[in-house]
């Protein structure tokens, strides 16, 4: 997994699936850390895809540029967002 964010975040990030593991955390708080590093490792995998920053240089609506201007671009993003659905589910 690579972020690019200051090292604390990555520190933080890459000991989530540790943290989550514990048997005395909540349900609800293994759901909050687990949604936490699905949306890590998506904002991690759209930078490296389209070099941009998904909470600063992205909007969803109406939709980018970005990805109205080639299917490839909008085949790619589909693909992130189902990678991240996938992870939610998990």
């Amino acid at each position: 997994m690579i972020i690019r964010w200051t090292g604390h975040v990555v520190i933080i990030a890459s000991l989530l699936p540790l943290i989550a593991s514990r048997p005395s955390l909540t349900p609800e708080m293994r759901d909050s850390i687990c949604t936490t590093q699905c949306d890590a490792q998506f904002k991690s995998d759209f930078r490296l895809s389209f070099s941009r920053d998904y909470d600063l240089d992205f909007f969803d609506i109406p939709l980018d540029p970005l990805l109205v201007s080639s299917l490839q671009n909008l085949t790619a993003f589909c693909y992130l967002v189902e990678q991240k659905q996938e992870c939610y589910k998990a």
